[in-house]
């Protein structure tokens, strides 16, 4: 079993390492929006990344308080940190329904993701009024923390909103795919030599990737509720192995929001050697004048055809393959350049 000492350094490490990270994705969030002017999806990585920030810096300020902090200022650090996790979440929400309106592209999807984020919005608000805070203090700090009781139902009403989120966003991806792969049964044999390697199918998989982590925060969350209602039944040990999970779900779910940037780097530096031989292989390999996409430069990036489900599929003959890998995976991380909100 952990010694007092110990948990605090193992807190702090967790806490500080955590602040680090999401400050670096905050830079590379910046980054691409300077890059690429105005970004619905970098603003919204900014505003994920940021809100991340100064949500664990206040928790561990919290944790980490002076003997001679009050009530007053415990209840300053307290609201800024539950106003900074109302950021995170939010944006988090408006991430996942906003994907799937761009690959879902129905109407219904849209009213849902209406009702659903507003709820979430309105349980998240209406919990700001159960806030109490409360001051535990010791012979060396005084730790700021929330009333558990008092935060229980909105919490669990919070956390019951965004699984159905998540199973919401879950259900249509599985809908559609299941529907994309039904139709690739019926079109001309040069696009079904992998299916697995079509935009459309890898912008299905990275939100899948994205909605497991956001399960796993989720999760987390009601771990928490648990744990805190039961925390005189818990020792040291399981509260410091839940405070890991805990980090790093957040953690996790930063990188799955921001990294798609810095893999692109590393891809285009990879296929910067070999790009001008592929476009020469390619050429040679489909003449059809069907073909929607051509080899792009960073200017001309492919056009996302295939996401309209409500065409005729068996009108294109162009094979997936002689896009270079570089450009499907611009493609696949939302690089569309006809879509002015992107």
């Amino acid at each position: 079993m952990i010694s007092d000492y110990q948990n605090d350094a193992y807190t702090g490490f967790l806490l500080g390492a955590s602040i680090m990270v999401f400050l670096h994705n905050t830079f590379v969030s910046f980054l691409l929006y300077k890059m690429r002017k105005s970004n619905i999806s970098n603003i919204n990585k900014i505003i994920i990344n940021i809100s991340g920030t100064i949500l664990f810096l206040l928790r561990f300020i919290s944790s980490f308080a002076p003997i001679w902090v009050d009530l007053l200022t415990c209840k300053l650090l307290n609201y800024l940190s539950e106003i900074s996790s109302f950021f995170f979440r939010e944006s988090l929400a408006f991430f996942l329904l906003w994907r799937l309106s761009q690959i879902g592209n129905n109407k219904i999807d849209k009213w849902a993701s209406i009702i659903l984020f507003s709820a979430r919005t309105i349980s998240h608000l209406v919990m700001f009024g159960f806030i109490k805070v409360v001051v535990y203090p010791t012979t060396v700090r005084n730790w700021c923390s929330n009333d558990v009781g008092s935060l229980f139902i909105s919490e669990t009403i919070s956390v019951v909103i965004d699984f159905s989120i998540d199973l919401y966003v879950t259900f249509r991806l599985i809908q559609i795919l299941r529907r994309a792969n039904k139709n690739l049964l019926n079109i001309n044999v040069s696009m079904k030599g992998n299916a697995k390697r079509t935009l459309f199918t890898g912008v299905m998989y990275w939100n899948f990737v994205r909605l497991g982590v956001a399960f796993l925060l989720n999760l987390n969350a009601i771990v928490s509720l648990i744990t805190d209602n039961l925390n005189s039944y818990i020792t040291i040990d399981q509260l410091a192995a839940i405070r890991f999970f805990n980090v790093f779900a957040f953690v996790l779910m930063s990188y799955v929001i921001t990294v798609d940037a810095e893999i692109v780097k590393i891809i285009q530096g990879k296929d910067q050697n070999d790009k001008e031989s592929d476009k020469s292989k390619h050429e040679e390999r489909s003449p059809s004048t069907n073909a929607t996409y051509k080899n792009a430069s960073s200017e001309s990036l492919p056009k996302h055809n295939t996401l309209d489900l409500s065409n005729d599929i068996q009108t294109y003959d162009v094979s997936f393959e002689r896009l270079s890998f570089f450009e499907w995976y611009n493609a696949i991380m939302g690089f569309q350049h006809e879509k002015k909100s992107y």
